[in-house]
């Protein structure tokens, strides 16, 4: 429900600043700063609770808060008091968790697992409980999405909108490479409140050369009688800044919890303003800092300790998902690029012990620089690489033994880790004889003379047909995977006279994705009737295609 939503992180931003809060409604200067070890304990404590014993720590003290806010603001007495202004809010509950539902059901923000309520059991906490969780989620959700977008890929940009009555939901979802961003909105209009909660999560999760990242979660929250004299605006800032070392692990972040909060019409207006200031070394947490803004109005005292404890809950809870999302990004291979290039180019078809030397350079797809860091090599099959499962300064280089046999195969697995991220690729060798595809054209009279056919394996017996002036088919026997003997059997095209001929050839391979050729040396004989054997010699080069093996 907004309207309580609002007003609990209108009033949790005025408690959060203490002692800063006075009692007669003046105004309290901003600056002020609160003593750390007490609240780096609290949030130590909050940050270690299981999950669902988060969950009901934070329905506790939202629904505490939310009753007491009913009287604070002058809302429960706009809306008729009592019985009445709470049936009024619970069904502002029921409906912003139907709305908050039909977002999470998109198939982006993923299942709430048990945090999920029904129209039918509205619960104040309930609903402030799922409102914010919905944006802490989306951030593991607006990174898987785009996990999958490369440089120069168009933006994504999807839209999702669903307007029931007087109560409507809508999601928006951008994302390119270095960014990922989900914005949702929850309005609410009925039973003398009207509503509505905007939240963007942002994460920007490819590490800069420094091996810093950044992500934000930012809600704004308003909420007004039906007939507007009763109301108020609250933004809520959450700034993650995260640091990732050489080995792409993530060694430290900062988190600046910024809130703001005023109301209108209670003849109280208040308004208050507060940050936190929270330091990690890894899972430790370091230093912890509250500076109150600027204060107005009158503030119960048993709110402090109440929203205090909200806001720290609040950024304990949304923190981890947000840090866990942006990391599986920067493993994902969405920040880094590693495309390994080798010396020969020839991959396919190596000779027995022959060497092969790797380079893996691992590049940045946001600006495309080197990334750094390191690159280690495994290898799965025969015969070795070198070095093997240890780091290698980047741009690393490998050398890969061919095995000693033929017919043998093997994969070299390469994993960059910089300060940029992580990227994975996979080099395949083998000493298999190649594959390949045969075609080409020889110069004769009067149209000249095509080959078509397939090579299996290049030191295994293959055959070549022709068409054109020379009709039948070249039969190849290897001495080797390079070379030896052809002999053709057929006819003249445009005559009823066979012809037969042999000779030798040379088979090179191709290099890399280029391709090869096939040259052959012949002499060819045409028989005919009456006048004798006609026999001519010469070359023809034919194309070396590379194919799948047969």
């Amino acid at each position: 429900m907004p309207a309580l939503l609002t007003r609990t992180v209108a009033v949790a931003a005025a408690v959060l600043l203490l002692a800063a809060c006075s009692s007669s409604g003046s105004s309290s200067p901003a600056g002020s700063s609160s003593a750390t070890g007490d609240l780096a304990a609290q949030a130590t404590a909050y940050a270690g609770l299981a999950p669902e014993e988060q969950e009901a720590q934070l329905r506790t003290l939202s629904t505490d808060i939310e009753h007491q806010l009913l009287t604070l603001s002058g809302l429960d007495k706009e809306l008729g008091g009592g019985a009445k202004a709470t049936a009024a809010y619970d069904a502002m509950t029921a409906a912003m968790v139907t709305r908050a539902t039909a977002i999470r059901s998109t198939g982006y923000v993923g299942k709430f697992g048990g945090l999920a309520r029904t129209a039918e059991t509205p619960s104040l906490g309930g609903m402030i409980f799922a409102g914010w969780m919905l944006g802490g989620l989306s951030a593991e959700a607006v990174t898987a999405a785009t996990n999958d977008a490369k440089p120069g890929d168009k933006p994504l940009h999807d839209e999702r909108n669903d307007t029931q009555g007087d109560n409507a939901s809508s999601m928006t979802l951008d994302g390119t490479v270095g960014t990922a961003a989900m914005e949702w909105t929850i309005t609410t209009t009925g039973n003398g409140v009207e509503g509505k909660v905007h939240s963007k999560v942002s994460v920007n999760p490819c590490p800069d050369a420094s091996g810093t990242f950044t992500a934000k979660i930012s809600m704004t929250m308003s909420a007004a009688s039906a007939k507007g004299r009763i109301g108020s605006n609250t933004t809520v800032d959450i700034d993650i800044t995260g640091h990732v070392d050489d080995d792409a692990k993530l060694v430290s972040y900062e988190v600046v919890t910024t809130t703001q909060a005023a109301e209108f019409g209670s003849g109280d207006n208040h308004w208050a303003e507060a940050t936190d200031t929270s330091a990690h070394t890894g899972d430790k947490l370091t230093d912890y800092t509250r500076v109150a803004g600027r204060t107005a109005g009158n503030v119960p005292a048993n709110f402090t300790q109440q929203w205090a404890n909200f806001g720290m809950l609040t950024e304990a809870m949304f923190t981890p998902k947000v840090l866990g999302a942006a990391q599986k990004a920067w493993e994902s291979g969405r920040c880094v690029s590693l495309v390994p290039t080798t010396s020969p180019d020839k991959r396919s078809g190596l000779e027995p012990s022959s060497t092969v030397t790797i380079t893996a350079p691992p590049r940045s797809k946001i600006d495309g620089g080197p990334a750094g860091g390191t690159v280690t090599a495994t290898l799965s099959g025969d015969t070795s690489v070198d070095p093997s499962g240890s780091k290698v300064k980047a741009d690393a280089t490998f050398t890969y033994v061919a095995p000693g046999e033929k017919d043998k195969s093997a994969s070299v697995a390469l994993e960059a880790r910089s300060k940029r991220g992580v990227a994975k690729a996979s080099v395949d060798f083998d000493t298999k004889p190649g594959s390949y595809k045969v075609s080409g054209t020889m110069p004769s009279a009067p149209s000249g003379t095509t080959f078509t056919g397939t090579i299996c394996k290049a030191d295994k017996p293959f055959t070549v047909q022709t068409a054109g002036d020379m009709i039948g088919t070249a039969s190849f026997t290897p001495k080797s995977a390079t070379a030896g003997s052809v002999k053709f059997t057929g006819k003249v095209g445009n005559a009823p006279l066979a012809m037969v001929g042999s000779g030798t050839y040379t088979l090179t391979p191709p290099q890399g994705s280029g391709t090869g050729t096939l040259a052959i040396t012949w002499k060819l004989t045409i028989k005919i009737p009456y006048v004798g054997d006609q026999t001519r010699s010469g070359p023809a080069t034919l194309t070396l295609t590379p194919t799948t093996a047969c």
